[in-house]
C-alpha cells in the first residue's frame, strides 16, 4: 500500500483521505475545490463575459448609484502583530466611488496598525498603501476587467453547484 497524494493540492495522504469520482484528495476542502474548478470549466467565456456586461450596467450593491462602473475592486490592509505582519486583500463589486472610500479606509488602517509587525511592518505598509491608491486612480474602461469576469463565472459555477447539477467527470489520466 503506498501513500496516496492528493489530486488538487498534491500533499501526501498517509491516512484516510477522500476517494471522489477516482480521485483521492486530503480533505472535503480540496474535494470540493477540484469540483468547483470542473463546474467552473462548463461557464463558457462568452457567457461570464455577457453577464459581467450585465453587472457592470448594474447600481452599485453598496451605494445604489446607477452608472458608476461597477467593478471588481480591491483594498489592502496591512496589520502589524509585533513579530508578525499581515496583508489581506478584500475584493468587492462595488462602484469606483466605493472601491476608493474602502481603499481610504484600508489606508488609514494601514497607517495606523501597519507599522507595528516587526521585520517586515516597516517594509510592507508603504508598499500596502501605495498599492491602495494606485487603486483609486479612475481609469475608464468600457468593457468590465478580467477580475469581474472570472469573479462572474465563479459565481455561475457556484449557482449551478447549488441546484446539484454536478459537472462531468473528466477521463482519468492513464496509469491511475
Amino acid at each position: 500500500m503506498g501513500l496516496g497524494i492528493c489530486h488538487t493540492c498534491d500533499a501526501i495522504i498517509l491516512f484516510g483521505g477522500i476517494r471522489r469520482d477516482g480521485y483521492h484528495y486530503c480533505s472535503r476542502r480540496c474535494a470540493e475545490e477540484a469540483e468547483m474548478g470542473r463546474a467552473v470549466e462548463m461557464v463558457p467565456e462568452e457567457v461570464a463575459e455577457q453577464e459581467a456586461m450585465r453587472v457592470r450596467g448594474d447600481p452599485c450593491p453598496d451605494c445604489g448609484r446607477a452608472d458608476a462602473g461597477v467593478d471588481l475592486r480591491a483594498s489592502h490592509r496591512c496589520t502589524g502583530y509585533l513579530l508578525h505582519t499581515s496583508v489581506v486583500t478584500e475584493r468587492r463589486i462595488c462602484c469606483r466611488f466605493c472601491g476608493a472610500r474602502h481603499a481610504l479606509r484600508a489606508i488609514a488602517h494601514s497607517l495606523l496598525f501597519g507599522w507595528w509587525g516587526f521585520p517586515l511592518g516597516p517594509i510592507l505598509t508603504p508598499i500596502v498603501v501605495l498599492r491602495d491608491l494606485f487603486v483609486m486612480i479612475p481609469r475608464v474602461r468600457r468593457s468590465p476587467s478580467p477580475a469581474l469576469v472570472e469573479a462572474v463565472r465563479l459565481d455561475i459555477a457556484a449557482g449551478v453547484l447549488a441546484q446539484g447539477q454536478l459537472p462531468p467527470v473528466p477521463l482519468l489520466p492513464s496509469g491511475d
